[in-house]
């Protein structure tokens, strides 16, 4: 009997390196520095980070700030400040603590075997199908132009045309000037593309323009950096992401209906109204990092940073395969966070052999019926159950090779 298999291994799905779901304790800040400023008054805002369909949010802390909601089912952090202001020379830190469960999702769309009509009287069907004129021009002709082609292309097919759309864009628009923030769809159009918000802009107005609820997602990854895809909506099952910009980064990667799990997601949608002051409204067209205003009587040398520091607190460990024999094994895993159940696919020599569903509370299977001396391929792929879409978060890989007889 052996104890180890002669290759152990993880394999991730799609083309994204990394272990799949994963946690953090994040500290996201800013640090303002004042060089020579005699300050009266500062006010800060950071978003927010909620528990949805990407994320499980813990242990949030935040100290001496209020927690407001936008008009757009989003948060953010205000700290307003006339005391304890920093002086000329030193550094003031507004701070949020939080810990994050991070959800890869991967979409297989023959689960939806109805398409079911908008409720076009709904409150989502209302927000997320509108127009701002600016940023999402549902009104442009030109992008309507290749709307209406696509649209007569997909015979109306709802998913179909979302997916003509995620081609369309990643293939004729340009990633350009990147960190620049949200632009009007104008320019974008003129420009010829955008970064990853507004790649998503494109993808966004299209499918609003034919009557289908789409967002942006607005994240900031663990590393600091930062990212934004696009969610659609199917009714009576929820939404789906789609990423725009990996697509483009890697045209032989399949992005659509699939989130790669590496985003904290701060908002969702574009075009917030926060209150930098209490009856004062702001628009934030992006509500990504921070923002901060500052009064004071004298000085102008003043600045300001974000800094967000990550520290790992789990993700999966990799299967194990024990107690190997001539004609069995026994493959062991600890608990996905979450999962509703386990698809296992079990391959001989290169070619399926096997497919199973496991419930969500197993951790161990063994195999029988296996041939001497032989290799096998077992892939776990580990399920949750998102509004009412079954996602597969990741896969986990495992080769082995059966004992031979005594």
């Amino acid at each position: 009997m052996k104890k180890l298999s002669l290759f152990i291994g993880v394999i991730l799905a799609a083309t994204f390196p990394g272990w799949g779901q994963t946690t953090y304790s994040i500290e996201n800040s800013v640090i303002i520095t004042n060089g020579d400023c005699e300050l009266t008054k500062t006010i800060c805002i950071l978003p927010v980070p909620l528990s949805n369909n990407y994320q499980h949010i813990e242990a949030l802390k935040i100290e001496n700030a209020e927690i407001l909601h936008t008009d757009k089912q989003s948060a953010y952090a205000r700290q307003s400040n006339t005391a304890a202001l920093p002086g000329k020379g030193e550094n003031a830190v507004f701070t949020e603590r939080f810990n994050v469960t991070l959800y890869p999702m991967y979409i297989d769309f023959t689960q939806f075997r109805k398409i079911y009509p908008y409720k076009t009287s709904s409150a989502l069907y209302k927000q997320y199908t509108c127009s701002d004129g600016n940023y999402i021009d549902t009104g442009n002709e030109k992008l309507l132009q290749q709307a209406n082609r696509l649209w007569e292309e997909s015979r109306g097919d709802i998913i179909g045309y979302a997916r003509l759309c995620y081609h369309y864009v990643a293939e004729n628009f340009d990633y350009l000037n990147a960190n620049t923030g949200l632009h009007p769809l104008s320019k974008l159009l003129a420009d010829g593309g955008g970064d990853c918000g507004n790649l998503s802009t494109l993808f966004v107005t299209l499918l609003r323009q034919k009557g289908i609820p789409a967002r942006h997602i607005v994240t900031v990854r663990p590393d600091g950096s930062f990212h934004v895809w696009a969610d659609f909506y199917l009714e009576k099952y929820g939404w789906i992401p789609v990423d725009v910009t990996a697509k483009h980064d890697n045209p032989q990667g399949n992005f659509f209906g699939f989130c790669a799990g590496d985003g904290i997601v701060m908002s969702t949608d574009i075009c917030h109204i926060i209150e930098a002051e209490q009856g004062h409204p702001f628009p934030a067209t992006l509500l990504q990092t921070y923002l901060w205003w500052y009064w004071c009587k004298s000085g102008k040398e003043i600045s300001s940073a974000q800094e967000v520091k990550a520290t790992l607190l789990g993700q999966p460990d990799a299967l194990s395969v024990t107690d190997i024999y001539p004609r069995s094994a026994v493959i062991r895993w600890k608990p996905f966070l979450n999962a509703c159940g386990y698809k296992v696919r079990l391959y001989e020599k290169g070619e399926l052999v096997k497919e199973m569903n496991l419930r969500e509370s197993e951790t161990s299977l063994t195999l029988r019926k296996l041939n001497e001396s032989t290799e096998y391929h077992l892939e776990l792929y580990p399920q949750r159950k998102v509004e009412n879409i079954i996602t597969y978060m990741w896969k986990q890989e495992v080769k082995f090779t059966t004992e031979k007889s005594q």
